[in-house]
């Protein structure tokens, strides 16, 4: 057992000596993250608006409206601290609303919108609808102003009593089956989820080349020279990626938690569900070097295999938004099932015991993955 501890801890630490790998282990998947998170703008999947004059007539009327949509409003001071805020993704959009009185005043109250390209589209037909049907109300309180000769109050008074007076048309919303998310989705959680998924699987594929170079420089030959049993040897090199899997993935989740507030539901259940997909990594991993005879072939093949099996399992795009053949494709990756715990754990608020068939799955990866990269790295040591 020592000699099993002692392997998989030195394989642990070769891998964190190289310093190559602690930037694409632990610091590019946080940045990946981060970039992610910053895509769903401040208030993560809700959009916001900056608002410049929300305390005018005109403002308070369009901040009522956005604000009844289910969208959030951010008041600033200057439209170029609003415009600074939509450059930087921190808001979706923004408006400037002109301080003059729809009603007293000869000119037309101004309301600049702005938004990146393609972004803020919602926002921007809730601004325009609000503006539309409050330009109806401020005419028709100046006619009576003007012609009916009473004063602003009575004709505010008079067009509010009119609008409740006409007959409307009631609109009924129901959903057709279950929603996906019943939990509030916060900025970074789907980013976090996801790249763990991706950057977990990617860098044991990736970096299989170290069993080949193991073999390559005669360590393998070596630990087989001494009193060692080859099965202590296979159980510790496994131990050693496994190791370097774990450490990547709870570093994951403690600095996303950390820094970006990320809240990753039932401890005993991200737990179990990391824990499993980790092993199914390894076994990956060591099948990939074992039937490999070149580092940098297995590195390009690792990267590979390893995008492209997320891209397929739904870490890079939610699997959801794939055509039904794809999706029946993407539940033969061991992404698809992690995701879809994480989907409960994360999102539903559940538990392990909600996971238990998503973990089952796993557990088979891990388990028909494990079997064979066994047997493929036990002949290629000792042939």
């Amino acid at each position: 057992m020592s000699k099993v501890l002692s392997i998989g801890s030195t394989g642990l630490r070769r891998f964190l000596r190289e310093r190559e790998n602690i930037f694409f282990v632990f610091i590019f998947p946080i940045l990946i993250i981060l970039f992610v998170g910053i895509q769903f703008g401040s208030s993560g999947l809700v959009s916001t608006l900056g608002v410049v004059g929300a305390d005018t007539p005109v403002g308070r009327a369009i901040v009522e409206a956005v604000e009844a949509e289910g969208f959030q409003v951010q008041e600033f001071d200057d439209a170029e601290a609003a415009l600074e805020a939509v450059e930087l993704r921190s808001i979706e959009a923004s408006i400037v609303v002109e301080d003059l009185d729809p009603v007293d005043s000869i000119e037309p109250v101004r309301v600049e919108f702005s938004s990146r390209e393609g972004f803020g589209i919602e926002l921007r037909q809730t601004v325009e609808t609000s503006v539309q049907a409050l330009s109806v109300d401020l005419r028709s309180q100046r006619y009576l102003i003007e012609v009916g000769g009473v004063d602003a109050a009575t004709a505010d008074q008079l067009v509010e009593f009119s609008a409740e007076e006409i007959a409307t048309v009631d609109v009924s919303v129901s959903l057709d089956g279950e929603s996906l998310f019943d939990g509030q989705i916060e900025q970074f959680d789907i980013g976090a989820s996801s790249q763990l998924v991706l950057f977990t699987f990617l860098t044991s594929l990736s970096t299989s080349g170290h069993l080949i170079l193991t073999r390559q420089l005669g360590v393998s030959a070596r630990m087989m020279a001494s009193p060692t049993p080859v099965r202590s040897i296979v159980v510790g090199e496994t131990l050693g990626r496994y190791l370097v899997a774990l450490v990547q993935a709870l570093f994951i989740v403690v600095a996303t938690g950390v820094m970006f507030g990320v809240d990753w539901g039932d401890p005993l259940g991200s737990a179990v569900v990391i824990g499993v997909f980790a092993l199914v990594s390894t076994s990956a991993g060591i099948l990939l070097g074992s039937l490999l005879q070149n580092d940098q072939q297995a590195g390009g093949i690792g990267v590979m295999l390893g995008i492209g099996l997320g891209a397929l399992g739904g870490a890079m795009v939610p699997y959801e938004l794939f055509p039904e053949a794809v999706q029946a494709f993407s539940q033969w990756t061991p992404h698809y099932w992690i995701l879809r715990a994480f989907r409960t754990l994360l999102f539903t608020d559940g538990a392990l015991t909600d996971v238990w068939f998503e973990v089952g799955m796993l557990g088979m990866f891990a388990a028909a993955f494990l079997a064979v990269a066994t047997v493929a790295y036990r002949r290629s040591i000792t042939a």
